[in-house]
């Protein structure tokens, strides 16, 4: 089975959510083809090799840099998606593509982007879980603990 094209999405917002974590919408008529439960899969954002987003002169020879992100939630009446970034300091080149995209990102702005994928799924009949995040895995997290049963009990420890 092949891979199916990546496709362009439009920014719809850039929101900072937290002092280190920044939420981007996307949105697009083609994630009509996305399945309904798509979050806490992955997707893969693609910029050309100066880490900008025109992918003009790209080809299967000579391809974009990708990089991996969550799908934080994905809305498939409105067709949008949400994907979380860390934010890292991007005054210079040592930050990434997708970094520096996600904090100067503004609506209207475009993107290709190729999946989704999935993630293996937990199981949820057993009697506890333990689930750990780093701050780059927080959108995967979010979206496991919402499949969880409605009668699973939060322990938390500081």
């Amino acid at each position: 089975m092949s891979k199916p094209m990546p496709i362009l999405l439009t920014v719809n917002s850039s929101t900072q959510i937290s002092a280190n974590m920044q939420r981007i919408q996307l949105s697009g008529d083609e994630l009509e083809r996305y399945p309904t439960h798509c979050a806490g899969g992955y997707i893969k954002l693609l910029f050309n090799h100066d880490g900008g987003t025109d992918l003009t002169g790209y080809s299967p020879e000579n391809r974009p840099v990708m990089r991996t992100y969550t799908i934080r939630s994905f809305d498939s009446a409105a067709l949008t998606m949400d994907v979380d970034f860390v934010r890292h300091e991007c005054n210079d080149t040592k930050s990434g593509f997708a970094a520096r995209w996600a904090m100067n990102a503004k609506p209207g702005d475009t993107i290709h982007v190729g999946g989704p994928g999935t993630i293996k799924s937990h199981n949820l009949e057993a009697d506890w879980f333990m689930m750990v995040a780093d701050m780059t895995a927080l959108p995967a997290l979010s979206a496991k603990v919402k499949e969880l049963p409605s009668d699973a009990k939060r322990l938390r420890r500081d």
